[in-house]
């Protein structure tokens, strides 16, 4: 329940508030539960506010300050938080659907498990926060800056990331189907098992960026640069790589079935352009312009190899290793293949 005396300091009106927050900054008001459905609260001070189960729908927050405020549980359908100020404020499984916080800052912010379907992030400073479990759906992020923030299990389907920097940012586990991320940079973030069926990633940077386990059947990545970046287990049926810098890429396990993979580009933006249609073997041909590298790669299995076959079984693969020990104690380069064993 909402403190008495609180709720009366604020019913003395919005001006009488703000005086009264500017002589006490550091209290904390509770004002949870209460009800502002339509309201015009423009430029208030919510900092520091307890703002719990409130019901906020439609209200207009224009440049309203909700620094380290506590909207938990609280509903902001429709409401209107246009260049609001919020570092390190809640919004735990807050309702803001199709919500409009445009430009607002909401620095390291809590939205987890928040319905914020539909909503408007757009040019939103967004660091550090966490959107973890929410319901994202046809969310528009397009050009905020989301960097180091955490969208982990989250439905994010159909979201708008156009231009958006992320750099850093976790995505693990989430599912982001017929998301649109054109231009976006995704640096040194994580997209490990992620969903990106039908996404859009033309020219997005996702250099360093861990896709490991993640589907991106039918994704359009057509000019992004996947430089350095981890492609483990990743499925890419029927999609679109073309045009893609793939220097320093970690490509194993792919399924390529259907994938347009014309032109990628292999070197450095500095180097000379070296292309070649295969993700696979990319890394291979550029070992291969590469002569002093190739040929020490050659000197070492030529030799220094030495090749173990076999169908080891009984404890004899056991054996092997420690002779490979042995072999590397002089300086040779030990290679065991342990074929399946036949059914008996």
């Amino acid at each position: 329940m909402a403190n008495t005396w609180h709720l009366n300091v604020f019913n003395n009106g919005l001006a009488e508030w703000n005086r009264w927050r500017a002589s006490n900054p550091h209290r904390h008001p509770d004002l949870s539960g209460i009800d502002l459905r339509g309201r015009d609260l423009r430029g208030v001070n919510f900092s520091s506010t307890t703002l719990t189960k409130a019901d906020l729908s439609a209200a207009n927050l224009d440049g309203c300050t909700l620094e380290n405020a506590d909207l938990s549980q609280a509903n902001l359908t429709d409401s209107t938080l246009i260049r609001a100020r919020s570092s390190g404020a809640k919004f735990r499984r807050s309702r803001l659907y199709q919500a409009n916080c445009f430009q607002a800052q909401l620095r390291n912010a809590d939205f987890r498990g928040a319905n914020l379907n539909g909503a408007s992030f757009r040019q939103c400073e967004l660091h550090e926060s966490d959107f973890s479990g929410a319901d994202m759906v046809g969310v528009d992020f397009s050009k905020a800056r989301l960097n180091g923030a955490v969208i982990r299990r989250a439905n994010v389907a159909r979201a708008n990331f156009s231009k958006v920097q992320m750099i850093k940012a976790t995505f693990f586990g989430c599912n982001l189907d017929e998301a649109t991320l054109v231009n976006s940079d995704l640096s040194w973030s994580s997209l490990s098992r992620a969903h990106l069926k039908n996404a859009d990633l033309r020219g997005a940077i996702l250099r360093d960026t861990n896709l490991s386990g993640s589907l991106l059947n039918g994704a359009n990545l057509v000019g992004a640069d996947l430089s350095r970046s981890r492609l483990i287990d990743v499925d890419l049926q029927n999609a679109s790589i073309a045009e893609c810098r793939v220097f320093g890429i970690s490509a194993w396990n792919v399924n390529t079935e259907g994938t347009d993979q014309s032109n990628l580009k292999i070197t450095r933006r500095h180097e000379p352009r070296i292309t070649t249609d295969n993700i696979e073997v990319a890394q291979f041909i550029y070992l291969l312009l590469n002569h002093k590298k190739l040929r020490e790669v050659l000197d070492s299995v030529t030799e220094r190899g030495v090749l173990i076959l076999g169908r080891f079984g009984g404890g004899g693969l056991d054996v092997l290793y420690s002779i490979a020990s042995k072999l590397r104690e002089f300086n040779y380069l030990p290679m065991i293949f342990d074929f399946a064993r036949r059914a008996t």
